[in-house]
C-alpha cells in the first residue's frame, strides 16, 4: 500500500484528493510543507522596507502638492486633482496607510478615504497647499496686471490600489482657504483648523486691509 501511494505522490503545493491513501510520513509532510508556506507568506507581507515606504511617501506627496499647485481654485468650486504611482503589492499598500481601515476591499481593488486633517497627517504636511492657481474674479485698477496669492485646503483624499495594474492612485479633492500676502498664513491654518483666529475670504482681506491702514497712519 505505501509503495503504491507513493507512486501516486503529488506537489506538496497542493492538497491530494486521496489523502485516504497516503501514508502518515506522507500526510505530515504535506502538513509541514503548507505550514511552511503559510509562514512565508505572512512573513514577506509583514517585512515591508520601511525605508522604501518612506521613499514612497515622499514620492506621493511631492506629487500631490504639485498637482494641487497647478490645478485652478475660486471660491466657487472644489477642484480634484489626481496621481499615480507603482505599487510591488496590495501588502505594501497596507502598510502605506499605516493599517487604517478600507472604505472598500474587493479582488479588484482596495480603496481608503482620509477627510479634513486626516489628510495633512497621512502626507506629512501642512494642510494648506501654496500658491496655488487662481482662477476668480479679480478687480485690477489702471490696467496693472494682478498676481493673486492663493491657498488651498484639502477636503479629502482618496486612496486606491489596483491589483491587476499594480498601481496607487490618489485622487485629492480640496477647496480656496484664501488669497493674499504669506502673512496671511496664521489666519489661513488657523481656519482650515477650526481654530480660533482663522478667517477667509472677505473677512480675511477686511482684516488685512485694516492692518495695513493700522501700519500707515497717513494712508
Amino acid at each position: 500500500m505505501e509503495a503504491s501511494a507513493r507512486k501516486k505522490k503529488r506537489p506538496l503545493a497542493a492538497i491530494p484528493e486521496n489523502l485516504e491513501e497516503l501514508s502518515k510520513p506522507e500526510l505530515i509532510e504535506i502538513i509541514k510543507s503548507l505550514r511552511h508556506q503559510v509562514a512565508k507568506k505572512h512573513k514577506g507581507d509583514e517585512q515591508v522596507d520601511a525605508k522604501a515606504l518612506q521613499a514612497m511617501r515622499k514620492r506621493l506627496r511631492d506629487k500631490v502638492i504639485k498637482a494641487v499647485k497647478k490645478t485652478a481654485h475660486n471660491d466657487r468650486k472644489k477642484p480634484y486633482a489626481e496621481v499615480s504611482d507603482g505599487c510591488a503589492s496590495k501588502a505594501v499598500a497596507v502598510a502605506l496607510m499605516g493599517g487604517l481601515h478600507p472604505k472598500s476591499d474587493t479582488a479588484r481593488m482596495t480603496r481608503w478615504v482620509l477627510t479634513g486633517n486626516d489628510v495633512s497627517r497621512f502626507l506629512g504636511i501642512e494642510r494648506l497647499v501654496h500658491p496655488v492657481k487662481f482662477d476668480g474674479m479679480v478687480l485690477t485698477f489702471g490696467g496693472l496686471p494682478s498676481n493673486v496669492y492663493a491657498w488651498a485646503a484639502f477636503e479629502s483624499l482618496e486612496v486606491k490600489y489596483e491589483n491587476a495594474s499594480k498601481v496607487l492612485t490618489l485622487k485629492s479633492r480640496t477647496f480656496l482657504a484664501g488669497s493674499g500676502r504669506p502673512e496671511a498664513q496664521p489666519r489661513l491654518l488657523a481656519y482650515s483648523r477650526g481654530e480660533e483666529g482663522g478667517m477667509i475670504g472677505r473677512q480675511l482681506e477686511e482684516a488685512q486691509i485694516q492692518e495695513m491702514m493700522a501700519a500707515r497712519p497717513g494712508y
